[in-house]
């Protein structure tokens, strides 16, 4: 759960850290819908042909726009994750 207040708390008052990792991050979504099981499933969340998708996609709130923040966000899935970081040099 402290992660997931965490991520909340950066999306929502640290504009200046989600910028500075926004950069880093490459790959696409695998709609695979583990990031919203984190902690709880999330209400809005529903399977189509085994595929996650959002109930409110175009209103959804910001911390679910910008998943995953940073590799910390990763660690907290079950799976691989269509989503990486660059390494720093």
């Amino acid at each position: 759960m402290l992660k997931k207040i965490r991520r909340h708390f950066k999306v929502y008052l640290t504009k200046k850290y989600f910028e500075k990792h926004k950069e880093k991050k490459t790959g696409n979504c695998k709609r695979c819908g583990n990031c919203c099981k984190i902690w709880y499933k999330c209400p809005f969340l529903e399977f189509k042909s085994k595929e996650a998708t959002c109930k409110i996609y175009k209103h959804r709130p910001a911390v679910c726009r910008i998943f995953p923040l940073n590799r910390k966000d990763l660690e907290e899935i079950s799976t691989k994750c269509g989503f990486h970081f660059e390494k720093s040099l």
